[in-house]
């Protein structure tokens, strides 16, 4: 089975594009350099839904980097890890005023099969209240699979690395599902189904 691990990284340059290396444990997947063209727009939840209806508006990011991994390198536990290279600041005498920032927007990580597929499932799952009512959130801001619950949504400075856990649930890798959402892991995100309506999306599914 083949899965799609989904990046929206934002920047904040100052001077250099900071680089990151995507490891699935110890397995190097790729490098590349994030630079300061992914921006944030509101869109619809679904095709067609006027601006105006705030409550069904998601943000999203313009730009994703997208990998196609192979189920045989992952495992129940392994570790997803970026490690970050920016070393791009005005530091003088121990003092930083300005410096380049970065900051994970979402990451997710699906079975091919069922991205291409994910509109299908989130009307069903909406259908029979199987999700959250608009505009509420899961504990720890879960935003639903296939999600991670974590790492995300702050940015940060200088070298770093961030990790996200992988379990094997129902039969498919999802990240790590926090404790008091266990009961809940199969509630979905509206950002994916909005994602999947977009129609460059399947773009950056193939150019990746």
């Amino acid at each position: 089975m083949q899965y799609v691990l989904g990046l929206a990284i934002l920047c904040k340059k100052y001077k250099k594009n900071p680089i990151v290396r995507l490891f699935i444990d110890n397995q190097f997947i790729d490098e590349f350099i994030v630079n300061n063209t992914t921006k944030l727009f509101n869109g619809p939840l679904w095709p067609g839904i006027p601006p105006e209806d705030e409550q069904l508006q998601l943000s999203f990011a313009n730009k994703y980097k997208m990998f196609e991994l192979d189920e045989k390198i992952l495992k129940d536990g392994s570790k997803i890890v970026l490690e970050v290279q920016n070393t791009d600041s005005n530091w003088m005498n121990g003092f930083i005023t300005k410096s380049t920032l970065i900051a994970i927007h979402n990451i997710f990580l699906i079975p091919k099969s069922l991205l291409k597929r994910y509109q299908l499932i989130f009307k069903a799952f909406y259908k029979h209240r199987r999700i959250y009512k608009e505009g509420k959130r899961m504990k720890n801001g879960w935003a639903g699979w296939p999600l991670a619950a974590s790492g995300f949504g702050d940015y940060h400075g200088g070298d770093t690395t961030i990790e996200y856990t992988i379990q094997k649930k129902c039969g498919i890798y999802i990240f790590d599902v926090p404790e008091e959402n266990e009961h809940e892991f199969l509630c979905l995100s509206r950002l994916i189904n909005g994602l999947c309506s977009f129609d460059n999306f399947d773009k950056y599914l193939h150019e990746n």
